[in-house]
C-alpha cells in the first residue's frame, strides 16, 4: 500500500481487523505533506495463501500532535502518542473511488483509493485542495489502438538426437485466424477517472496440436488436443463485425497492463474442447524432453571451497522478494471431453469422459508462483474428483455406460426440444421439427449402442492379446488396429481375417512358443536346467494363448464391424492431422558458419568470417550447382557445397564485387592483374602489384612531382619523356547468383574489407 498525505497534518493509521490477532497490530505514523509504504497486517499474516475473494480490512485515522522520534511504526497505546481527537469513521478500502470522511480536529478528508496491479494507493486530502490533488496523480488519456490478423500459423517441436540423420517432428501446434488486438481504452467500471491502461487481447479461431508421430509409431491418437468441431468461426475480422468474431473464437485471452508496465489482470476463455492422452506417448516425450533442456550450472561449486547458498533456498528468497501481484485472475468455466489411453498390466481406456470445471477466480492476488500453480492444481483436481463417477462409467472395459446415457439423453432432448420450437413458429416449422427430432433420436441410440458394444469389444480384444504372452502376436495386432474400416463390408473383411489369424496363431503357438524358448537358450550358456525351465515355460505360454487368442480374435471381429458400421453411416470419426509430418535429412541442411571457421579459415591465423553467402555457381557450359562465398579479411573464399571443399580462393585487393542491376541476385567477380612479360627484364626478383596499387602509385608520383623545382642545368640535360605504355593486364569474370536480399549487404561488407585492407578510410 502507498499513502500519500497531502495534508497540513501527521495522522495516525490504524488497521480495523476483522479476525482476532494474536499480537499487538502496529499503526503506521503519516508525516505531513510525504509518501510512506504500509503493509498491512491482513495481508502480512495470510502471505503467501491465494484467497478467492479477498476483502481488505477498513482503515480509520486521527491526528497526531507530535511524531514520536524513530521508527514510524508505534503501536497504538496511549503511552507513545499523545492525546489527540478521536478516530475517523471506516475507510473502505476495498472498492476504488473517492471517499469523504470527517477528520476531528480538522474537518473533511478527500480520501482517493486506487487499485493497480495488486497495490492499493491512497491519496489523502484536505476540501480545499482536493480537486487538484487526488487527480494529481492520474495520467491523461492517450488513445492507442490496432489489431493484427494472421490467417494461420504452425510451430513444429522436432527431434535432431534420436535419429542422426534426420529431424524428426513429434508435436505440431497450428492455429487458424490468430487475432491480435488492443482496443481503445474504456472507462473503468467503477465509474472512477483511473490512469490509462492497455488491454491486450489475443483471439484464436481454432486451435489444434497433432501427434506427428502417429504414422511412425504404435500410437492411437493423431491429435492430441482439439476443439469441438463445430468449426472456425464463419465471421471474417472486419470491424464491423469484430465483437462477434471474438465472441465466436475458440480460445480468448485478455491481458491488462498498467501504466507504469506492470501486469494487472488476466482473464483466459476456453470453448469446449476434446482431449485425446496415451501413456506410452506421454512417457516417450518425456523422455526427450531433458534435451531441449540445458544442463543447470547453478549447483557446481566456484571454486575456493565456499559453500553456495542451496537452490531451494535462493529460489523460495526470489519468490518472496518478488511475489505475484495481479489484480484479478480469471479463467472462466472450462468444459472438456476426455479420452484416456492407459497401456499398464492390463488395457484400461476411457471415452469420452466429459470434464467440467468451474470458474476460478482470484482478487486481489499477492502470493509465490508456487502457490498460484498449487491453488491452481488443486482447484482443478477438485473438479476432476466431482466427476469421478463419470470417468468410471466412460471405461471401455465396462462398456462405456456414461456415454451411452449421454447419448440417449441427447437424443431424448431434441426428440422433444425440436417440436416444441416448432410448435411456436407454425405447422410447418412443427411437422419439420418432429422429423428432425425422431432423427436425431434414433441416430443418437443406435450411435451410443454401436459405441459402448465397439468400446468392450476392443477392450477385450487388447487385453486378450496381453494375455496371451506372445509379444510378436500382440504388435501384429496393435499395427493392424491401426488400419480404421470405412465401410461395413471393410469391417467385416477385416474382423474375419484376423479372427482366422488368431485361430491359426492359438494352434501353432502350441508348438511355436517352446520352440522359441529353446532355442534361446541354446544361444546362451545356461544349464540344462534353465533350459527346461524355459522350455515348459514356453509350453504354458502355447497353452494359455489357445484360449485367450481365439477370445481376442472373436471380440476382434466384433470390434471391426463396429467401427465399419460406425465410420460408414458418419457417426463417429477420430481427428485428423491437419499436417503431416515433413522431415528434414540433416544432409540438406545449410552449413553452420563455425563449420568453415574450424576447417578452412584456421590456415591464415585469425579466422575472422565477416559474411557467408549461400550463391549458385554458374560454370563456363551453363551449369549451375551450389556453393558459398566466405568473405574473410584478407580472402575470399569459394566453396562448393557438393563437394564440401574450397575451390578458388582470391585476394581480396585483386578482385572487384559489382551486383548487376539488371538482374536482381547476380554477383560479377573480376580479377585483375599485371603480366610480366619476362623475368630476364628485370634485375632480381619483381613484386606484382594489382591494377588499383599501380594506379595509386601513379598518382602518388604524378600529385609529388610538382613540388619540384629543377635547374637550368638539368632541364637542358634531361632527356625527352616518352610516356610508357600501360602494362597488360589479365581478367577474369565469375558469375554467381544468390538471393537477392543478401547481395546488396554482400557487396557493401566486400567494399568495407577491401577499403580496410588497402588502408583506405578510416579504419
Amino acid at each position: 500500500m502507498l499513502i500519500h498525505n497531502r495534508s497540513p497534518k501527521s495522522l495516525l493509521l490504524k488497521e480495523n481487523s476483522r479476525e482476532s490477532v494474536r499480537s499487538e497490530v502496529f499503526s503506521r505514523v503519516v508525516p505531513a505533506l510525504s509518501s510512506v509504504h504500509h503493509e498491512l497486517f491482513h495481508q502480512a499474516s495470510s502471505f503467501p495463501e491465494c484467497r478467492q475473494k479477498e476483502t481488505l480490512p477498513t482503515l480509520q485515522l486521527r491526528i497526531i500532535t507530535d511524531t514520536p522520534p524513530g521508527d514510524s511504526a508505534t503501536p497504538t497505546s496511549h503511552t507513545d502518542t499523545p492525546p489527540s481527537p478521536g478516530w475517523t469513521d471506516a475507510i473502505d478500502i476495498s472498492s476504488a473511488g473517492t471517499q469523504v470522511v470527517f477528520l476531528p480536529g480538522f474537518g473533511c478528508l478527500y480520501i482517493d483509493v486506487l487499485h493497480q496491479s495488486g497495490t492499493v494507493t491512497l491519496t489523502l486530502a484536505s476540501e480545499s485542495s482536493e480537486g487538484e490533488v487526488v487527480t494529481s496523480h492520474r495520467s491523461s488519456d492517450q488513445i492507442l489502438s490496432f489489431w493484427i490478423l494472421l490467417n494461420e500459423a504452425s510451430v513444429a517441436l522436432c527431434d535432431d538426437i534420436t535419429s542422426p540423420s534426420s529431424s524428426v517432428e513429434l508435436l505440431r501446434l497450428t492455429v487458424s485466424k490468430l487475432l491480435l488486438q488492443l482496443p481503445p481504452s474504456e472507462p473503468s467500471a467503477d465509474g472512477t477517472d483511473a490512469p490509462p491502461v492497455h488491454t491486450v487481447q489475443i483471439h484464436c479461431g481454432s486451435l489444434q496440436v497433432d501427434n506427428q508421430l502417429y504414422e511412425r509409431a504404435s500410437f492411437h491418437f493423431p491429435v492430441i488436443l482439439s476443439q469441438e468441431p463445430q468449426g472456425e468461426p464463419d465471421l471474417a475480422p472486419t470491424p464491423q463485425h469484430l465483437q462477434q468474431f471474438c465472441d465466436a473464437c475458440f480460445l480468448s485471452l485478455s491481458v491488462t497492463v498498467s501504466a507504469d508496465g506492470r501486469l494487472d489482470r488476466l482473464a483466459l476463455r476456453v470453448r469446449p474442447a476434446r482431449v485425446y492422452l496415451e501413456d506410452t506417448f506421454i512417457y516417450y516425450m518425456k523422455t526427450l524432453f531433458h534435451t531441449y533442456i540445458p544442463e543447470s550450472l547453478s549447483g557446481r561449486g566456484c571454486g575456493g571451497g565456499a559453500e553456495l547458498v542451496p537452490r531451494e533456498v535462493l529460489e523460495s528468497s526470489s519468490a518472496l522478494v518478488t511475489p505475484v501481484l495481479l489484480q484479478k485472475l480469471s479463467i472462466e468455466p472450462v468444459h472438456l471431453l476426455v479420452s484416456i489411453h492407459a497401456s499398464l498390466k492390463l488395457y484400461i481406456a476411457s471415452d469420452h469422459t466429459p470434464l467440467s470445471f468451474s470458474l476460478f477466480e482470484r482478487s486481489p492476488i499477492c502470493t509465490t508462483p508456487r502457490q498460484l500453480v498449487h491453488t491452481l492444481a488443486m482447484h482443478y483436481a477438485a473438479g476432476a474428483l466431482f466427476r469421478a463417477g463419470w470417468v468410471v462409467g466412460s471405461l471401455e472395459i465396462l462398456g462405456s455406460p456414461a456415454s451411452l446415457v449421454r447419448s440417449i439423453g441427447n437424443g431424448v432432448s431434441d426428440f422433444f426440444r425440436l417440436p416444441y420450437e416448432g410448435l411456436t413458429r407454425g405447422p410447418g416449422a412443427f411437422i419439420s421439427g418432429v422429423s428432425r427430432g425422431t432423427n436425431s433420436f434414433i441416430k443418437h441410440i443406435s450411435k451410443g449402442t454401436l459405441t459402448s458394444i465397439t468400446n468392450l469389444a476392443t477392450s477385450l480384444a487388447r487385453n486378450m492379446d496381453r494375455l496371451s504372452l506372445d509379444d510378436e502376436h500382440y504388435m501384429r495386432q496393435e499395427e493392424w488396429r491401426r488400419q480404421l474400416p470405412e465401410t461395413l463390408g471393410d469391417g467385416l473383411r477385416q474382423g474375419l481375417s484376423r479372427l482366422g489369424i488368431s485361430l491359426l496363431g492359438a494352434i501353432a503357438g502350441i508348438v511355436d512358443q517352446p520352440m522359441q524358448t529353446f532355442t534361446r537358450t541354446l544361444e546362451l550358456p545356461n544349464s540344462a536346467s534353465s533350459a527346461a525351465r524355459g522350455v515348459i515355460s514356453g509350453v504354458g505360454k502355447g497353452i494359455v494363448g489357445v484360449f485367450t487368442k481365439p477370445i481376442g480374435g472373436a471380440a476382434e471381429l466384433v470390434s471391426q464391424t463396429g467401427y465399419g458400421l460406425l465410420h460408414g453411416a458418419g457417426l463417429w470419426q477420430l481427428p485428423k492431422q491437419l499436417h503431416l509430418p515433413t522431415d528434414s535429412r540433416s544432409a540438406d541442411a545449410s552449413n553452420s558458419h563455425v563449420k568453415y571457421v574450424w576447417k578452412m579459415l584456421q590456415s591464415l591465423g585469425r579466422p575472422e568470417l565477416h559474411m557467408a553467402l549461400d550463391v549458385r555457381m554458374v560454370s563456363g557450359s551453363g551449369q549451375e550447382h551450389a556453393g558459398c562465398l566466405l568473405l574473410s579479411g584478407e580472402v575470399l573464399f569459394v566453396v562448393s557445397v557438393c563437394e564440401d571443399a574450397q575451390q578458388q580462393a582470391f585476394p581480396i585487393t585483386e578482385i572487384q564485387c559489382e551486383h548487376d542491376t539488371h538482374t536482381p541476385g547476380r554477383i560479377t567477380l573480376t580479377l585483375q592483374q599485371h603480366r610480366i612479360a619476362s623475368d630476364t627484364e628485370v634485375d632480381g626478383p619483381r613484386e606484382r602489384l594489382s591494377e588499383l596499387q599501380y594506379s595509386r602509385l601513379m598518382d602518388f608520383v604524378t600529385g609529388a612531382s610538382q613540388y619540384l623545382s629543377p635547374s637550368l642545368s638539368s632541364l637542358h640535360q634531361q632527356p625527352p619523356i616518352t610516356p610508357a605504355e600501360p602494362q597488360p593486364t589479365v581478367s577474369k569474370t565469375y558469375q554467381y547468383h544468390a538471393d537477392p536480399a543478401f547481395t546488396h549487404v554482400f557487396v557493401c561488407k566486400f567494399n568495407m574489407v577491401k577499403n580496410k585492407a588497402l588502408r583506405i578510410g578510416f579504419h
